[in-house]
């Protein structure tokens, strides 16, 4: 009985040995495992961060010009043909920065494998008695839900692809449409250019030409003033004529008035070839105006009258009888000293308008008459 005893308590020993070996063992795996499935959790919440959780939205409908394939020419088309290119395209797929999947709040998830009742704290059975590893609670959800939003973002990388070959095509068709279209206006721009070398010369010669046209204006405007002004001092000449004619046949009438009644009025006389010299009475002395016009060719000046002087002929009725009356010219001085220039002789007056016209007394002249020197008596 000992030596069974003894057989049996040294098998027992042995089977301790054995257990605590395995038991070493089996911490060991127990901890691989553990940072395995740590691991994976850390991968699986980290792959969530890189899967966008809901499917991006367009902020707005696409309105997007559409290419012209129209033929150019030089012909103005209202409704040119365009492209369709824009009906197919997707512009939620540009939307960029979505939100991601945040799985760190279903750590906890992860690390369950089994379904748990939430009332006993112990893993749900089917009716077979199979503990549950589906649903929510479980790991698998969490993996499902994941598998789930990475095949939504594959299948929209995949559209994304295919917009992308779209546009691809249609960039292509364009730049063609584009490099053709620049040959073409590379050659307008040569023909342009030509253009604009056989335009050149022709301004300057227009430009000269216009300046030819703006001389000869300026000769033409010259000559048709010179024009007016000789036909202005041929009327004043003829006018002078006229008055002169009138004032010599009434000096010849009053001349042989005088003759025939014997006698001379009060200081008169008249002398053969010399213009009456007496027949005014004696008017005050001082300024009478001053030389509005000087014509030298006839040897004429203008006298604007002052309104004084034309009064006093007024009041002693002699407009009509001032043939003969000599007045002085005289030119103010810068030192106040005037400087005595000639004598005129009245020929005619209009006192209405206070002006007279006057001889120039060529043997009494010092200096040539100016316009706006005084005249005094």
């Amino acid at each position: 009985m000992d030596k069974l005893l003894k057989v049996f308590v040294a098998i027992l020993l042995l089977l301790s040995i054995a257990a605590l070996v395995l038991g070493l063992g089996l911490f060991g795996k127990r901890e691989l495992l553990k940072a395995r499935t740590q691991t994976l959790e850390n991968a699986v919440i980290a792959v969530g961060a890189a899967i966008e959780a809901e499917a991006p939205e367009a902020e707005r409908e696409p309105d997007y010009p559409e290419r012209d394939i129209s033929p150019c020419t030089d012909e103005v088309i209202e409704s040119p043909e365009l492209t369709d290119f824009w009906g197919a395209y997707e512009p939620a797929l540009e939307s960029q920065d979505q939100a991601a999947l945040d799985l760190k709040p279903m750590r906890p998830q992860l690390m369950s494998y089994y379904r748990i009742d939430p009332v006993t704290g112990k893993p749900m059975r089917d009716a077979t008695g199979v503990p549950i590893t589906t649903g929510p609670g479980t790991m698998q959800d969490v993996l499902d839900l994941l598998l789930s939003k990475a095949g939504d973002q594959y299948t929209r990388l995949n559209r994304t692809r295919q917009q992308l070959s779209r546009v691809r095509a249609e960039l292509v068709e364009t730049i063609k449409a584009v490099n053709a279209r620049k040959n073409e206006l590379r050659v307008a721009l040569g023909d342009i250019t030509d253009l604009k070398g056989q335009i050149e010369p022709l301004k300057q010669e227009i430009a000269s030409l216009n300046d030819s046209i703006a001389i000869l204006n300026e000769e033409k405007e010259a000559l048709e003033n010179d024009i007016l002004d000789q036909k202005d001092q041929i009327a004043r000449a003829v006018e002078k004529n006229q008055d002169l004619e009138a004032q010599i046949e009434r000096l010849k009438e009053e001349n042989d008035a005088l003759r025939q009644a014997g006698s001379m009025g009060e200081g008169a006389r008249v002398a053969d070839g010399a213009a009456p010299e007496a027949i005014i009475p004696a008017l005050p002395t001082g300024t009478k105006g001053r030389v509005a016009a000087v014509h030298e060719k006839w040897n004429f000046v203008i006298i604007e009258l002052s309104e004084p002087f034309t009064q006093e002929l007024q009041e002693a009725k002699l407009e009509g009888r001032l043939a003969g009356m000599e007045l002085m010219v005289k030119r103010p001085a810068k030192d106040g000293r005037d400087v005595f220039v000639t004598k005129v002789r009245l020929t005619h007056v209009k006192p209405e308008q206070q002006l007279g016209v006057a001889d120039i007394l060529n043997s009494w002249q010092q200096m040539p008459v100016r316009e706006g020197d005084v005249v005094f008596y």
